[in-house]
């Protein structure tokens, strides 16, 4: 049983456990971060008994990663602000789940300075 977190090898991880589970598509990363259509099982799809009982059970493996906290808010960074463009659909998300959903219509983020 595998719990992902973000920017932790979590892409790796989805894309492996896809192959190993027989997926063809297992190498498509967009398709791995899709919790609705790829094909992995997810806490949300069990019951809280089934849960509890997968949970408690010593048989099963549970694992997860962590990655030092320094680090991975710099490859956040990186990837959320240093390496997008600002008119990408992608960027004016994250800005706005970021700071509020009416950032967008606050701020002209095409236009505005970069790291001002």
């Amino acid at each position: 049983m595998y719990c992902p977190i973000p920017k932790a090898a979590n892409s790796n991880w989805k894309l492996m456990i896809r192959k190993h589970e027989g997926f063809e598509d297992f190498e498509d990363l967009a398709l791995a971060h899709d919790k609705n259509r790829n094909g992995l099982k997810y806490a949300n799809h069990y019951s809280k008994d089934d849960l509890k009982r997968l949970l408690e059970d010593k048989s099963i493996l549970k694992f997860t990663f962590a990655r030092d906290p320094l680090s991975r808010t710099l490859s956040c960074y990186l990837n959320k602000f240093v390496n997008k463009e600002k008119d990408s659909d992608e960027y004016k998300e994250f800005m706005a789940q970021l700071y509020d959903w009416n950032y967008i219509e606050m701020h002209d983020i095409v236009t505005e300075e970069r790291y001002g």
